[in-house]
């Protein structure tokens, strides 16, 4: 078998070098992306919330909602629900058979029929 000329060998070993800086700025790209996407996603969600949380209020065991509160804004469905996890108005997806336990301040993930809520 004939040797490669010194010109072929150069030559294959940058395609390989820039083939591998592409994919790995590719792979950085693709990342930084998908947590950039995801913190949006949580802002989104936090102001969504904290708008909602402003126009509700509470007099003694009853709650007042605000007549001009959506309760679906840029794709976040809004839902007030009590004590008892006993939805009072508002809306959620009809996807979800089951929410998941309520916390103060808590942000959790559900994961149903291939879609991510």
């Amino acid at each position: 078998m004939r040797r490669l000329s010194v010109k072929v060998r150069i030559t294959i070993w940058y395609t390989v070098f820039l083939v591998v800086i592409t994919a790995g700025f590719l792979a950085v790209l693709t990342y930084t992306g998908n947590v950039r996407a995801g913190e949006m996603a949580r802002a989104k969600l936090t102001e969504s919330v904290s708008d909602a949380r402003d126009q509700i209020g509470t007099l003694g065991e009853n709650f007042i909602i605000d007549d001009d509160l959506d309760f679906y804004e840029d794709g976040v469905y809004i839902s007030v629900y009590d004590e008892d996890g006993v939805l009072i108005e508002g809306r959620r997806p009809v996807e979800l058979a089951a929410l998941p336990d309520f916390g103060d301040g808590d942000m959790k993930r559900l994961d149903e029929e291939g879609e991510t809520w």
